[in-house]
């Protein structure tokens, strides 16, 4: 297994220990790994986050944007992912979860351009 590289199934610190040492094996991975122990130091569930704080919306916000789209019309899967650093799905070679988000992105974006297709056709 290469350096920083995560098994399935890790444990979070597992996780985080294989983060950091591939922040250090590849400078690029540094500002993520930095991001996300910032992000641990962020408050809990349920208070303010850094950014509703600051009067902009935040990750607490997703959920009712997601409600508000659906409410439109709009065809809507909403998956939040827990403690995650910013830019996260920029790294599924050391986080599965970035992997399996961007797989599922991959496949929404997919069964929505066969829908309008086919409706394109059903003109």
């Amino acid at each position: 297994m290469q350096a920083g590289a995560i098994r399935a199934g890790a444990r979070p610190e597992e996780r985080e220990r294989a983060a950091k040492t591939a922040a250090r094996a590849k400078p690029e991975l540094r500002a993520a790994t930095a991001t996300q122990e910032q992000q641990e130091r962020t408050p809990a569930p349920g208070t303010a986050e850094p950014q509703e704080r600051a009067g902009r919306p935040g990750p607490a916000a997703a959920p009712a944007v997601a409600e508000r789209a659906r409410a439109a019309g709009v065809t809507v899967e909403f998956r939040l992912w827990p403690r995650v650093p910013h830019c996260w799905q920029f790294f599924p070679a050391v986080m599965p979860e970035a992997a399996e988000s961007l797989q599922l992105t991959v496949t929404f974006v997919q069964e929505q351009l066969r829908g309008a297709a086919s409706r394109e056709v059903a003109r």
